[in-house]
């Protein structure tokens, strides 16, 4: 309803009948169905309709669900509980309309912000949910239902559901390989997750056999310095680092600050991570000085972009007061971890 003086119109009689209720949150106004309304409707609706009603619920909530992190954060769970609602029931996977596409994209879509949100579980079911219907439409080796598989893995590996992680990881770089070729830029990135989820297992020896892969084939596409190759650079740095290749390693990050810096600018919070990699490769070799004074510019740069009690925030806290012990400087280092704790209480 576009005309505002009818809408208020259409409110006001519905609130006045008790079938809407208002919901304040964040200083914004929202309307929702009586709960005795919702249970009704759930009761007395034919099957088909009330399906047919669900999918149309979705759609709107995402359409109208808030891009920015700002919004996820503050009016974000206002939509959530509504998305959660229509779909927890569902469970015929051969509803036509509760399983359209574009239905299935807001499922995906929602179950992206809540991994973000770190909200696991209900994403890994609202993702398994977007895989099965994906899987049933367009079947097992189209590019959406490869997303879907990626998406899941995603949120098995955040749970630390490696195993599960990895099987995925690998069907999506199979699908991928097949689908586009190996030189792909779907392709690489299939090949950079299952090098990430490899590494989180301790299979370095793959893991860097995966991370080199991708690097050279987005070298070869992308460039050089695309952001995507040096992400690339940044996750054979880790695995190098982890395997005590520190020398090689240090080059990397090397590499990757100064790729990010040109490309991105010094305050970027992906410069900022290349600065605390880079810092922690240096005290693995012993290099403290230049290690503390990375250190030092990596909590100050993610104070002034991100704020003093971000978790990146808190971690350069910590790694600085870990350099600060290794050379002696106790006093210092204790008032850095105090620090530290005490923002991850908040």
């Amino acid at each position: 309803m576009d005309d505002p003086v009818e809408f208020r119109q259409a409110i006001g009689k519905l609130l006045g009948f008790s079938l809407v209720e208002i919901v304040i949150c964040e200083g914004r106004r929202f309307y929702e169905l009586h709960r005795l309304v919702q249970l009704s409707l759930q009761v007395y609706l034919p099957t088909k309709e009330l399906s047919r009603g669900r999918a149309s619920a979705l759609s709107t909530v995402s359409r109208l669900f808030p891009r920015g992190e700002d919004g996820w954060r503050h009016t974000g769970p206002v939509y959530i509980q509504h998305a959660l609602a229509v779909t927890k029931d569902s469970t015929d996977p051969t509803a036509e309309d509760l399983y359209h596409l574009s239905t299935l994209t807001s499922i995906s879509n929602l179950a992206a912000v809540l991994r973000r949100q770190g909200k696991y579980d209900e994403s890994e079911a609202l993702n398994r949910r977007a895989l099965e219907g994906y899987e049933n439409i367009l079947g097992p080796h189209h590019h959406s239902t490869l997303t879907s598989v990626n998406n899941l893995a995603l949120v098995l590996q955040e749970q630390g559901k490696y195993d599960e992680s990895e099987t995925m990881n690998r069907r999506v770089l199979e699908g991928f390989e097949n689908v586009r070729g190996l030189e792909h830029l779907h392709t690489l990135t299939s090949v950079n997750n299952l090098a990430e989820v490899l590494r989180y297992q301790g299979k370095y020896g793959e893991s860097e056999t995966m991370n080199r892969r991708a690097l050279e084939g987005r070298e070869r596409i992308l460039g050089l310095d695309h952001p995507s190759t040096l992400k690339s650079v940044c996750d054979l740095a880790a695995v190098l680092q982890y395997q005590r290749k520190y020398p090689e390693s240090e080059l990397m990050n090397r590499r990757a600050l100064e790729g990010r810096e040109k490309i991105l600018g010094p305050d970027h919070p992906g410069t900022l991570t290349s600065i605390n990699n880079l810092a922690s490769v240096l005290r693995d070799q012993g290099k403290y000085d230049e290690s503390e004074a990375m250190s030092r510019c990596s909590l100050e740069g993610r104070e002034k972009i991100l704020g003093p009690d971000h978790p990146s925030t808190l971690t350069s806290i910590s790694n600085l007061a870990s350099v600060l012990q290794d050379q002696g400087k106790y006093a210092e280092s204790e008032a850095m971890s105090r620090r530290a704790l005490e923002g991850r209480k908040k």
